[in-house]
């Protein structure tokens, strides 16, 4: 049912009439999220920060040789030397209707988030080779942190909702588990629907360790949780 869900509102929001996420917004939106759970001493137990783009066989071929050269510095996930603090991924997929386009799925992920895994993937959306390719694409960043021991999931909703000065447009609740999307002028990057705009979505999930699993994503969340 969960998982139904999450697929629904992404169904729902998916950015088909516009689009203001790309690089520049992405690395502030890292910034301020970054910056808000140092605030709160909460910890980032998982990160995932996903780019999507649609390049030309000319461009994807630029995109294997600088992808080539990120597997040599063993950061790839299939590479069994890869860097510990993160991993990267891609996929390609040849669009229909479309056969001189091909959709490239570039993920940075990891499960440890401090000031050296930040210095990393700010270094790697900089590169000259990535930021070239990269640079409008639509980004979308998800940040996760776990609460132990027993918390209110709607205080924590209405204290994220205040903090954050979330305009909350949709709500879903069910037992031990919240999902919120909104607006807020904090974070820049947005995706554009029929009915609204949104650039943030919370997911608070009660565990059955009587702990709380909090997931922050911008412009929406692209991660199970």
């Amino acid at each position: 049912m969960r998982l139904l869900i999450i697929a629904t509102i992404l169904t729902l929001l998916s950015p088909t009439a516009g689009e203001t996420s790309n690089l520049a917004n992405n690395e502030s939106d890292i910034l301020y999220l970054t910056s808000y759970f140092e605030e709160q001493d909460w910890g980032i137990d998982t990160f995932s920060i996903t780019f999507r783009e649609k390049m030309t066989p000319q461009e994807y071929g630029q995109f294997e040789k600088w992808e080539d050269n990120r597997k040599s510095l063993n950061t790839f996930e299939d590479n069994p030397h890869k860097n510990a603090h993160i991993n990267e991924t891609s996929k390609s997929i040849n669009l229909n209707g479309h056969k001189e386009l091909i959709q490239v799925i570039y993920t940075i992920s990891g499960d440890q988030w401090d000031e050296e895994t930040k210095q990393k993937v700010l270094n790697i959306t900089q590169e000259t080779g990535f930021s070239r390719l990269f640079e409008n694409s639509p980004v979308y960043t998800c940040f996760e942190t776990k609460f132990s021991g027993s918390i209110s999931s709607n205080l924590l909703k209405k204290k994220l909702i205040n903090e954050i000065d979330i305009n909350q447009q949709h709500l879903i609740e069910e037992n031990h588990f919240i999902v919120i999307e909104g607006w807020t002028d904090r974070i820049k990057s947005s995706v554009q629907n029929k009915h609204s705009n949104t650039n943030i979505q919370l997911a608070l999930r009660q565990e059955g360790d009587h702990s709380t699993t909090l997931t922050i994503g911008t412009p929406i969340l692209v991660i199970e949780y």
